[in-house]
């Protein structure tokens, strides 16, 4: 298992900084009598190192002949929630890298109750179920629902039809 190591990526001000500059790095112009910045090592070696343990938790081997490691590092580690499998729709769903899934829907019961299906079924198990009134008309709600499973839940309206919405989260 790797060790994840977290420097503290913080500003390095110049070693000759002075009031003047604020701690901002100046280029040196000997014409008009200015003295460049003098860059302390720790500017450059931690975000150097930053980068590089980026690099090695995606996986790749750091490389001076390929300048795109970074990129690539990104996508693996941060962007993996933008290629996960979705469906955003009335009744939709989002599956996380870490195998948690959300699920949502506006649907209708009855005081007889409504089988209602998950828009895909959770692979192990629910974890919770929320069920909010939908807002129109008034005093319609989910009375209550049971038969939860992977693929749906039984939900019981107050009323003949009560539309409501519901967020459900599970892997």
């Amino acid at each position: 298992m790797t060790t994840r190591r977290w420097l503290s990526l913080k500003y390095i001000p110049p070693l000759n900084d002075t009031p003047e500059r604020e701690g901002k790095y100046v280029t040196a112009n000997p014409i008009a009598g200015v003295r460049g910045s003098t860059v302390p090592a720790e500017a450059i070696e931690h975000p150097m190192r930053e980068i590089v343990n980026c690099i090695e938790q995606a996986g790749l081997t750091p490389s001076d002949a390929d300048l795109t490691q970074l990129q690539q590092a990104l996508e693996t580690n941060f962007w993996q929630v933008a290629d996960a499998p979705f469906l955003f729709e009335t009744n939709g769903y989002q599956k996380f890298p870490s195998g948690l899934i959300l699920q949502w829907g506006t649907v209708s019961a009855t005081t007889t109750g409504a089988n209602i299906m998950f828009p895909i079924a959770f692979p192990a198990g629910v974890l919770s179920i929320a069920a909010m009134d939908f807002g129109l008309p008034a005093n319609r709600y989910v009375q209550s629902y049971n038969d939860l499973s992977k693929t749906g839940f039984t939900a019981y309206g107050a009323n003949d039809t009560d539309v409501f919405s519901y967020i459900a989260i599970g892997y």
